[in-house]
C-alpha cells in the first residue's frame, strides 16, 4: 500500500509539472501499457490534467490590435478563431463543390470513378488556399505535429495551428480516425489548443466500411457527418468539428435536400 501511494504521489507530481519535459515523460509510460497496466487509467487521467495545466500556463491574452482584427472578421487571435475561420471556408467550399453551377465536384471524379484521397485533398487544398492567404492564413499539405505524425492540411496563423484530417467515407478506418488520429496525433498540440477539423469527402455508401456507431450504414452525407459528430469524445466537443463534403453526382432530389444545411453552417460561421 506504501508503494502504491508513492507511485501515485510521483504521477501526481509529473502531471503538476507544465513544462514539456513532464509532459513527454507521461507520454512515454503511457506508451508502456504492458508494463504498466495497473496505472494506466491514471497515467491517462495525468495526461489529461497536464495538458489542460499547460495551456493554462503558456496562455496569452490577444493584444487589442489582435481583437479588433478579430471583430472585423480578419485576423485569428488564438487557435479558436483561427478554426472557426478554416471551418466557415471550408463549409463555404463543400457548398459550392456540391451546387455550383459550374459542377465543381466533377474535379474529384476521374471519369466514372471517385478519385482516391489525395487527389481529392489536393483539390480542396488549392481552392482553400485561394480564400486563406489574403487574410495572411496559409494552408499546407501534410503538416508535421509530435512524434513527427504528420496531418492531412494544416492551417496557419503566426504560431496557430489546426489540423484537418482528411478521409474518403470508403475507408476502412472512417469511424476511428477521430479519436485515433485528429485528438490522439494532432489536435493535442499546444498550438492547436486541442481545435481540430475532422473532413470526409462522401461519393455514397456503397464502399463504406460497416457503420463504427453499431448502426446501419448512413444513406447521405448529412447523415454521416452527425453520426460522426455523435462519436467525438464529450470533452472534445467544443473543439473537433466535422465536416462531410459531398462530392456525389446529385440529382434532382438529392440537391434540394442538400442545399439547406450546408449553406447554413458556412453562414453561422461566418458570422461568429
Amino acid at each position: 500500500m506504501e508503494n502504491m501511494r508513492f507511485v501515485q504521489q510521483l504521477i501526481a507530481a509529473i502531471a503538476a509539472d507544465p513544462s514539456e519535459g513532464a509532459r513527454q515523460t507521461l507520454e512515454k509510460l503511457v506508451q508502456q501499457s504492458s508494463a504498466l497496466k495497473p496505472w494506466s487509467t491514471q497515467l491517462q487521467h495525468a495526461t489529461y490534467e497536464q495538458q489542460l495545466l499547460r495551456r493554462k500556463a503558456l496562455f496569452k491574452h490577444a493584444t487589442v490590435a489582435e481583437v479588433c482584427n478579430t471583430l472585423a472578421n480578419l485576423q485569428p487571435a488564438n487557435a479558436a478563431d483561427l478554426h472557426a475561420l478554416a471551418l466557415a471556408h471550408l463549409g463555404i467550399l463543400a457548398h459550392d463543390i456540391r451546387h455550383s453551377s459550374t459542377d465543381n465536384y466533377d474535379q474529384y471524379w476521374d471519369g466514372n470513378t471517385p478519385k482516391i484521397e489525395n487527389p481529392c485533398r489536393n483539390a480542396l487544398l488549392s481552392h482553400l488556399k485561394t480564400r486563406l492567404n489574403p487574410l495572411g492564413v496559409t494552408a499546407e499539405q501534410e503538416g508535421t505535429y509530435a512524434d513527427q505524425k504528420r496531418a492531412d492540411i494544416k492551417i496557419s496563423f503566426g504560431a496557430l495551428h489546426i489540423p484537418i484530417e482528411i478521409k474518403r467515407e470508403s475507408r476502412p478506418d472512417l469511424w476511428k480516425a477521430i479519436r485515433e488520429q485528429l485528438i490522439g496525433k494532432y489536435s493535442r498540440e499546444l498550438s492547436s489548443d486541442g481545435y481540430g477539423i475532422y473532413s470526409v469527402f462522401w461519393f455514397g455508401e456503397k464502399n463504406m466500411p460497416a457503420a463504427g456507431d453499431g448502426g446501419t450504414k448512413p444513406k447521405t452525407a448529412q447523415a454521416l457527418q452527425e453520426r460522426l459528430a455523435a462519436t467525438v469524445p464529450l470533452e472534445f466537443a467544443r473543439k473537433v468539428s466535422v465536416l462531410v463534403i459531398d462530392c456525389s453526382r446529385p440529382t434532382k432530389n438529392s440537391e434540394k435536400k442538400a442545399a439547406q444545411p450546408l449553406r447554413n453552417l458556412s453562414g453561422q460561421l461566418l458570422n461568429q
